[in-house]
């Protein structure tokens, strides 16, 4: 039994350790009787060997072909103006197949009477390409088999065998032809690896070896036993150094791997390290499928349990596959926030094979003086549908991407988007109530920084101090009426610097808080308001006149005067030298009646009065701010 691994699969190096350590130098075919007796002892213990079987036969390609007689030529050559073109499909049905990858052509095919050849040609090829490209194939003309691995090259791609047909092909006969080998790699899967293997044999094992052990297997090398052993997976590079079939159908499979260090070279990996890495690989032998994550481990190599068997010589095409590495993350999207961003994409459950996702990553890029930085590491944050980058600067914009990590490596990066980290907005100053019939007009400080915003991230909400829910600042129409979107939801005013509550009972107290958000989020509530009374207004006095002087009406930012008619508001009203009590209008209103018929002016020098236009808010400086005129 393999201590190592508790499974009765013994690897080639097992067999060393039945020698002492200067005999597993030796080469297996000048081994000493003893060893040769140990060896043939330890082969003996092992389960029956199950007959060999023949490599699993595809068909990749199939033609009829219509023999054309020229002299002791029977077949067609497009080489030769005699004799009838393969590349008419009247005469070869079809000329062209496709193998890993390549698509080949035959320009001839033919059998010659005068030497019993049968002669294929392929185009664009050097006979001696053919055998490498094409050793695992199979040639069947009318039952009769023909293996490429078995040819004798000649000229101009060309490759023959002997071949005398009973009965002698004679003109416009029909002729059945087939291409057959190993199966391709399935579709769904990336191939990483294709290969073609000619079996060396020795003390029972059949393959190729690139250690100095008693196995005296040829090297696993292009110039030797394996054409192709190296291919890159998730970024690495690695290579097939054992291809090991033992006895007891024990299939062994070893590997290299680049190191990352500064010289790069390759390494020997043991089974489990090799599991750990290439574990969503798969190798296509023979027809069969080994998964590597299923294999045994032992020092060497991963190893299974197969039906295989191959002989000394034969071509066995081998390929290594991994799943393909995820979609592209699509609908990335980025909202900014206090010192993070929130990133969001597309649901993943509908891309081909999401369940095989292991985890998604991003990758974030500053923007600073100099322009755009490089492009970070990327950042594993699991198996998730969003993610918040924090740890960001304020005022400082950046490039994100994600992309979507599985079994067969790393997805194509979704395209980058922008985001610039801002702080949560100050808390709303400055406001104030003035009460009216059934409603309350509320008016608050505007700020540089809230025209920045987008207009679908920008809100405002206002709360009753009564009202532990917040209320959505509404757009209203020209009409006085909320504006709805199609769904029947209020429409978010765009930068408001007032709302009018309305439903309200008249008589009822008030007092009222704003708050305002940005992409970062919710400010904090503003001060509370002055408590108001909505109250009907009062009948107008009969006989009463303004006059035409306009002496104490406020001037607007020109300095020009407000004219009779021109439309304006009172936004609140104070005692001269006090800070502001009261903003009720209709109480403005009965000090401007109880002055009338009289001079205005006793009034003006009592009360001050701000007035809003079209043109211009001013306020009242009580808080003796610099930047509102007095009046």
């Amino acid at each position: 039994m393999n201590t190592e691994t508790g499974n009765f699969y013994p690897p080639p190096r097992f067999w060393g350790a039945l020698m002492s350590a200067p005999l597993r130098l030796l080469p297996a075919r000048r081994l000493p009787l003893l060893v040769l007796l140990a060896l043939a002892v330890a082969l003996a213990a092992l389960p029956a060997a199950e007959p060999a079987q023949a490599q699993a036969q595809y068909p990749h390609w199939s033609a009829t072909l219509t023999v054309d007689e020229r002299e002791q030529y029977h077949g067609c050559d497009d080489e030769d103006s005699s004799q009838a073109n393969c590349s008419d499909a009247s005469v070869l049905t079809d000329n062209d197949f496709t193998f890993d990858g390549v698509t080949y052509t035959l320009y001839a095919i033919y059998w010659n009477s005068n030497n019993n050849v049968l002669l294929v040609g392929f185009k664009d090829m050097f006979s001696e390409e053919v055998e490498p490209a094409l050793g695992s194939l199979t040639l069947h003309v009318n039952g009769a088999q023909f293996a490429i691995a078995d040819s004798n090259a000649g000229n101009q791609g060309a490759v023959s065998w002997p071949f005398d047909p009973n009965p002698d092909w004679t003109d416009g006969q029909k002729v059945s032809l087939r291409l057959t080998g190993p199966p391709p790699p399935p579709d769904n899967q990336k191939l990483l690896l294709s290969a073609t293997l000619t079996v060396d044999e020795d003390n029972g094992f059949h393959g190729c070896y690139n250690g100095k052990d008693i196995i005296a297997l040829a090297n696993c090398t292009k110039k030797h036993a394996l054409d192709n052993p190296k291919f890159k997976f998730k970024g690495t590079g690695y290579r097939v150094v054992i291809v090991s079939l033992a006895a007891n159908k024990t299939l062994t499979l070893g590997f290299q791997g680049v190191s990352e260090g500064e010289t790069k070279a390759y390494e020997d990996l043991s089974g489990a390290e090799a599991k750990a890495a290439l574990g969503a690989l798969t190798l296509h032998v023979d027809g069969e499928e080994f998964a590597v994550s299923g294999a045994g481990t032992s020092s060497i190599g991963v190893f299974w349990r197969t039906g295989l068997g191959w002989t000394e010589g034969q071509k066995v095409r081998l390929y290594l596959t991994a799943l393909p590495p995820p979609e592209q993350v699509t609908g990335l999207k980025a909202l900014r926030m206090d010192q993070s961003v929130r990133l969001t994409w597309d649901d993943m459950s509908s891309v081909p094979e999401w369940d095989r996702i292991e985890k998604m990553q991003y990758q974030q890029q500053a923007r600073g003086d100099d322009g755009w930085g490089d492009w970070g590491d990327w950042t594993d944050i699991g198996l998730v549908g969003s993610y918040t980058v924090s740890g960001l600067t304020n005022g400082t914009t950046y490039n994100f991407r994600v992309r979507a990590v599985g079994p067969g490596g790393e997805g194509k990066s979704s395209r980058p988007v922008k985001a610039k980290p801002t702080a949560k907005p100050a808390a709303p100053t400055g406001l104030i109530a003035n009460a009216a019939d059934g409603a309350v007009i509320l008016h608050w400080d505007t700020h540089d920084d809230y025209s920045t915003w987008t207009d679908d991230k920008a809100k405002w909400q206002y709360r009753e101090r009564n009202d532990t829910k917040w209320t959505l600042v509404a757009e209203r129409g020209a009409n006085g009426a909320l504006v709805e979107d199609s769904n029947g939801k209020s429409v978010p005013a765009v930068d408001p610097s007032s709302f009018t509550v309305t439903g309200l009972a008249n008589g009822t107290d008030y007092d009222f808080q704003v708050r305002v958000r940005n992409d970062a989020g919710w400010s904090k509530p503003s001060a509370w308001s002055h408590l108001v009374t909505p109250q009907a207004p009062p009948d107008p006095p009969q006989g009463a006149t303004v006059p035409q002087s306009w002496d104490y009406i406020p001037k607007d930012a020109e300095g020009n005067p407000l004219k009779p008619g021109e439309k304006f508001r009172l936004l609140f009203v104070t005692q001269n030298g006090h800070r502001a009590t009261a903003t009720d209008i209709n109480w403005y209103n009965k000090q401007v009646q109880d002055a009338l018929p009289g001079s205005f002016s006793s009034f003006a020098e009592q009360y001050r009065a701000v007035i809003s236009t079209a043109a211009v808010n001013a306020r009242d400086n009580i808080a003796n701010d610099p930047k509102v005129p007095v009046y």
